[in-house]
């Protein structure tokens, strides 16, 4: 077989491979956690690829991030497939499978190695902590970066060979791409320069400085984007208060050799890994810095004999950095999902320099081919086994609970899945233990409340969104259900107070102007009432209810002119519905 067709043959195995592993999320579910926030809820997106939502994507921060590619390829999969979650899951497999095929490609062209590239490439495809990245669609900015990631290093491995202007702005461009799919590529100058030294051994024809000058332009684009995620990300920024800098501290050297366990041995993963606080040990953080200083000690002491070992050391280490808590953002410990990336500088120095041991052994390229397919075999079967607990929420949610200890988050979500399906009794049971886990967590108090109130339970309804509001004052939902729950206990006074606030951090939200009418309706501020309910109409056109109730207030202060026209419009929309529903629409 000529070396052409062998590399082709090898292509179609990689994406063969990935699909034995990840094609059985074409038959998926939405799993719920940020799935709602990023598409399936989110009308500035699954309403298709607008021009109105073009323009939202570039100028709006939403769930925390400022990644407009990304938003753009969640609105083309609406605009295709709908609301669908097949056509979804499929995108994200065929990125990945992109990745694959480039990282496979790229790397045969930096080093010449057709077998380690591929094995790279395989492992990379397969293992069992990138299920997270690939299996779950709100986390389509992981595989949507991942291919410009790749193609960043394909474009200036093209660049570094006949340097040019023109090929160094396509770099540029190229990267600034996957900066604005998601920044967690800020790094990606510091890796270009591992690079240099190996495989692409520029350091030994051009000074070093001369190679970090080079990266200016793109250490600027970083900067930017570090600028604008920070931003971004102010209100998701653990509290200073909540975790000390010396915890931070310990958390990050903590987290790099979990995830260096976690490669090595993939059992026992979850969507989600509770950070509590107490469980930070200064001694272990001092003594996991330890070990890292000594792997980076040996990884320098080596360089000439073991380059690889630097570059996919350092490689797996700058990626991570972001990520690894010195900045915590959110309240997972680690997640599986931050090694997409970084993982491949651990394949590659580890691949490189088990081939040098095997070569040093004089083992048989057959023998060390076995070792290698029983090793990617492994972790393909653990990575289709861990693919299979995200069909749905209920199962992803279920296992992360039978894998974690003292998971609030965990309880919180496995109970709105339980909700859904009628179990409503052991949703309320695990929403308690979320909330006795943590009693500051605000989305399990409020979801606890529902429940209550739900039940007819209005006091303790009451008593939890207040707990809700009092870890998160801002939190909107929290402010209207708690103010529904009032006016059902004839506390309409208090419950306008409410619905005021909500308006005052959301203003276009039609419900809550509704809601304020409603409350003012009944504490007898009728004109008060109509213009809060014009509000309400004038922002949703199509509200039944807001329709009719204005009418029948303005007929009350003897406006029977427009009267009879909002409650003549409220029959058109009501009669509409009712054919809807006739023809099964």
């Amino acid at each position: 077989m000529s070396a052409r067709w062998k590399t082709a043959a090898i292509g179609v195995g990689l994406v063969v491979l990935t699909w034995c592993v990840f094609g059985q999320v074409l038959w998926f579910d939405f799993v719920g956690y940020d799935d709602a926030l990023y598409v399936a809820d989110n009308a500035a997106v699954n309403h298709g690829l607008t021009t109105a939502a073009l323009k939202w994507a570039f100028t709006h921060i939403h769930a925390a991030n400022w990644h407009p590619l990304t938003w753009l390829s969640h609105m083309i999969d609406c605009q295709i497939f709908g609301l669908n979650p097949a056509g979804h899951h499929f995108v994200n497999v065929l990125l990945h499978s992109i990745s694959v095929l480039l990282l496979f490609f790229v790397l045969k062209s930096m080093t010449g190695s057709v077998g380690r590239s591929a094995v790279v490439a395989g492992l990379f495809a397969v293992h069992p902590l990138h299920v997270e990245s690939v299996a779950w669609v709100a986390e389509r900015k992981d595989v949507l970066s991942g291919v410009f990631f790749m193609a960043t290093l394909a474009t200036y491995t093209w660049y570094t060979r006949a340097r040019s202007l023109a090929r160094y702005a396509l770099v540029c461009a190229v990267f600034a791409c996957g900066l604005m799919a998601k920044p967690m590529l800020v790094s990606v100058p510091i890796v270009l320069l591992l690079v240099d030294f190996w495989p692409l051994q520029r350091l030994e024809k051009q000074t070093f400085r001369k190679c970090v000058l080079e990266k200016i332009p793109l250490g600027t684009l970083a900067l930017i984007s570090c600028v604008i995620t920070l931003f971004a990300q102010h209100d998701a920024i653990y509290p200073a208060e909540a975790l000390s800098i010396w915890s931070r501290s310990a958390l990050a050297p903590i987290a790099l050799l979990t995830y260096l366990r976690h490669t090595l041995w993939p059992t026992k993963l979850a969507v989600f890994y509770p950070l509590l606080p107490g469980d930070v040990s200064l001694m272990l953080g001092l003594g996991a810095l330890v070990l890292i200083g000594a792997i980076s000690a040996v990884a320098i002491l080596t360089r000439k004999r073991y380059p690889y070992l630097l570059t996919g050391w350092f490689w797996f280490v700058t990626m991570l950095l972001p990520v690894c808590g010195l900045i915590q953002v959110g309240s997972q410990a680690h997640a599986d999902r931050y090694t997409y990336l970084p993982h491949i500088g651990l394949f590659i120095g580890g691949t490189w320099f088990l081939y040098a041991l095997s070569t040093a052994a004089k083992i048989p390229s057959i023998v060390s081919s076995a070792m290698a397919a029983i090793i990617m075999s492994i972790f393909a079967l653990l990575g289709w086994q861990q693919c299979h607990y995200w069909r749905n929420a209920g199962t992803l949610w279920e296992h992360t609970l039978s894998v974690t200890s003292n998971n609030a988050v965990a309880h919180n979500n496995y109970a709105l899945a339980l909700g859904k399906i009628g179990r409503d009794d052991e949703a309320i049971a695990h929403l308690q233990t979320a909330v006795a886990i943590r009693p500051a967590y605000e989305h399990a108090q409020y979801n606890l409340a529902n429940a209550l109130l739900n039940r007819g339970e209005i006091e303790a309804a009451i008593d939890h969104y207040r707990a809700a509001l009092a870890a998160a004052p801002d939190f909107v939902p929290a402010l209207t259900n708690l103010g529904n729950a009032l006016l059902q206990e004839n506390e309409a006074t208090a419950a306008a107070e409410l619905y005021r606030k909500a308006i005052a951090l959301e203003p276009r939200e039609a419900t809550n102007h509704y809601n304020l009418a409603v409350a003012l309706d009944r504490s007898g501020q009728t004109e008060a009432a109509i213009r809060e309910y014009e509000q309400a109409v004038a922002l949703n056109p199509v509200d039944v209810d807001a329709q009719q109730n204005l009418g029948d207030a303005l007929r009350r202060i003897g406006n029977q002119t427009e009267a009879e026209k909002h409650l003549r419009e409220a029959a058109k929309l009501r009669a509409r519905a009712e054919d809807s529903t006739k023809n099964g629409r």
